[in-house]
């Protein structure tokens, strides 16, 4: 039979206070308009312009974008954190549900920033023949990112396995799956911990 949470007693508790002192606080509440707001400024400030943009004007527009998109991130691991912290509680659910609605309202103000960037690839390769050839795909600097030019990283963060001792099983599995295994810093640093 399976326990339930009355059966377990009382179930541990994170402390959110670094994120918001809580979900009616006066700083989600805050945050969540003034980035509300900014989207729509954003957005009628760049739609339709970014491709067009000197690299000064992007640069800013980009960092405009994380700023907002790092407030979005912050919510949502608020919002996600204290639901997981209690599931059974109506209210936090509710919660929940309209934080993810908020955010996604926000981010629809933000959806074209993203696919305007991805286009500009599409407007340079029409002035500019890349290096491609039908075997290997794409040609680029680098031989690993041969093909799609496409390279995927996970960041993981291992001490159990590192104090244990078992750190090394783990970088003889992903060597022999074909997998690099890098520093914090990239290619040709080690791995720390």
């Amino acid at each position: 039979m399976a326990d339930t949470a009355a059966d377990l007693g009382p179930l541990p508790s994170w402390d959110l206070a670094d994120l918001y002192p809580g979900p009616d606080s006066p700083e989600l509440a805050r945050d969540l308009e003034c980035c509300e707001a900014d989207a729509k400024a954003f957005r009628d400030r760049h739609a339709g312009k970014v491709a067009a943009m000197s690299g000064t004007d992007l640069g800013r527009a980009i960092a405009a974008y994380e700023a907002m998109d790092e407030i979005l991130g912050r919510v949502m691991s608020f919002a996600h954190l204290t639901y997981a912290g209690d599931m059974s509680d109506p209210n936090i659910g509710k919660f929940y549900q309209s934080m993810q609605e908020r955010v996604n309202a926000i981010s629809t103000e933000l959806l074209f920033f993203t696919l305007e960037i991805n286009r500009i690839d599409d407007i340079i390769e029409d002035r500019i023949d890349y290096a491609y050839a039908r075997r290997f795909g794409y040609l680029t600097a680098c031989p690993t990112n041969v093909g799609t030019g496409l390279r995927v990283s996970v960041m993981l963060h291992l001490p159990a396995l590192k104090m244990t001792g078992e750190i090394d099983q783990v970088r003889r599995a992903a060597r022999d799956m074909h997998l690099a295994v890098r520093g914090l810093f990239g290619e040709g640093s080690d791995a720390l911990g």
